[in-house]
């Protein structure tokens, strides 16, 4: 496994942040011609939304405060998608 180790609640802000953030790639990339790229593209994206450098944006990495941000930017964009998260 990716990332760094973490506490129970960190754990499941991750698994949250995860379930929001592929759920919308998912949407996403099967939208799009680019579907390979999909998954980097979010990242990009999520890393611009975060105001951080894309090379430090891996949900595996991330705090629990980081990860709950994660879920707060992808709501809006699954709402007008109509998308739910995935379950984990």
């Amino acid at each position: 496994p990716l990332g760094s180790p973490a506490n129970n609640i960190t754990r499941k802000a991750r698994s949250n942040a995860h379930a929001h953030f592929d759920a919308l790639i998912k949407n996403i990339g099967e939208r799009t011609p680019e579907r390979g790229n999909a998954r980097k593209r979010g990242y990009k994206w999520l890393a611009e939304q975060l105001k951080i450098e894309p090379s430090k944006c891996h949900i595996g990495m991330m705090d629990a405060r980081d990860a709950n941000r994660v879920v707060e930017v992808c709501k809006p964009h699954m709402a007008r998608l109509g998308v739910m998260p995935e379950r984990r």
